[in-house]
């Protein structure tokens, strides 16, 4: 938010952590990110990244050999994202996993405390390997399987259609989608 305050001072951004949709009407907010596929009637949606699903876990599940196929996630615990409740669903059904209970496990409030958990060594997560490159890189979770699934939503930058002329909406959504755009490039 300094970028952004460095060049538009003046501008009061105020930011709100929910995994609810924000009510245009009722609570106050201007513009929004929300995941799905991007056409809510009366809303302009502008495409931010999508997601692809891969599971994550500890190393030491991986160096006990008790990770050999997606079917072994039968034996551990599943943990899911609330904001993205079929994610294992869908990766499980993707990589041709049998005997796995998809809604077995624990569901935690955000992805961070997901991966947090995983991290920990308390089970399996479902992430996006874009919010996992640090964690990777640093080996503190390992992807057990080569099997990355487009999750076939995206996260978008919405507001109602009519504050497409409101000047401080125009000015955010045009920063964020240029810090998008510039992290895209790296």
């Amino acid at each position: 938010m300094q970028r952004l305050e460095a060049v538009h001072p003046g501008l009061t951004v105020r930011l709100i952590s929910t995994t609810r949709f924000a009510n245009f009407t009722t609570d106050g907010v201007d513009c929004a990110v929300r995941f799905g596929r991007g056409s809510w009637p009366g809303l302009a949606a502008h495409r931010l990244m999508s997601l692809d699903f891969v599971p994550v876990c500890a190393p030491a599940l991986v160096r006990q050999g008790r990770l050999k196929s997606p079917n072994d996630l039968a034996r551990h615990t599943l943990l899911h994202y609330e904001g993205m409740p079929d994610a294992w669903r869908m990766w499980l059904l993707a990589a041709g996993a049998s005997g796995v209970d998809p809604d077995s496990g624990q569901t935690l409030g955000d992805m961070p405390t997901a991966v947090q958990a995983a991290i920990d060594g308390i089970g399996v997560a479902i992430a996006d390997r874009k919010f996992l490159q640090r964690e990777l890189a640093e080996r503190r979770l390992v992807t057990p399987f080569a099997i990355d699934m487009p999750s076939g939503g995206a996260f978008y930058f919405v507001y109602p259609e009519p504050r497409a002329a409101d000047r401080r909406v125009a000015v955010f959504r045009d920063w964020v989608l240029a810090e998008v755009a510039k992290e895209r490039e790296t």
